[in-house]
């Protein structure tokens, strides 16, 4: 876009039109997220953390837990079922890939498990489907970590991780499983 002072118009905007819209899908899929979400609900849940994670052999409170939800009709749902997250590849910054270009290195993920559970229950259109929750403890400050905790405008306590990350817990989950459920299941591990 570019913005430039001219005689007839105070200013004059070239390419408003397709930031608008870039914009409008942005408030739009916020507004979509947060009723399927429920607002009131979003609040970081402590857990139990499973005995199978392998914790790193760092201090405490260098690392955490993240979770990714795929859901089954994602292009990478194969990788998930193996304990494998993969990006798409290619050159979106992590601001471009937050804004939904997610034709990057890096992978989504959050330290909320309502948003990631949400995810993995939800195909892109918000259809309920089956899906994936991958669980994995990451170092802090690693520098495939990326925390978006200030550029993050939908409310997802995102992190970005940056290339292939192999060694996550897979969760089988459906549609139809309450939240009590899903919790078990991450704590029977």
């Amino acid at each position: 876009m570019a913005l430039s002072v001219n005689s007839t118009h105070l200013f004059s905007f070239k390419g408003l039109k397709p930031l608008f819209i870039i914009l409008l899908f942005a408030l739009v899929s916020s507004i979509v997220i947060s009723k399927v979400i429920n607002a009131s609900s979003t609040k970081s849940i402590p857990i139990t953390i499973p005995i199978s994670l392998t914790y790193p052999n760092v201090g405490e409170g260098a690392y955490e837990i993240l979770y990714r939800g795929i859901p089954d009709t994602h292009t990478m749902s194969k990788f998930a079922e193996q304990g494998i997250s993969k990006p798409f590849g290619g050159n979106a910054t992590p601001l471009q890939h937050r804004d939904g270009d997610t034709r990057s290195k890096y992978t989504s993920w959050t330290r909320n498990l309502k948003i990631a559970i949400n995810y993995a229950t939800h195909d892109a259109s918000g259809v309920p489907c089956d899906g994936w929750l991958l669980v994995k403890i990451f170092i802090i400050g690693d520098p495939n970590y990326i925390d978006m905790a200030g550029y993050d405008i939908f409310g997802e306590d995102e992190v970005l991780i940056k290339e292939i990350v192999k060694g996550c817990v897979p969760i089988r989950i459906t549609s139809g499983m309450t939240f009590k459920e899903i919790l078990t299941k991450i704590k029977a591990l």
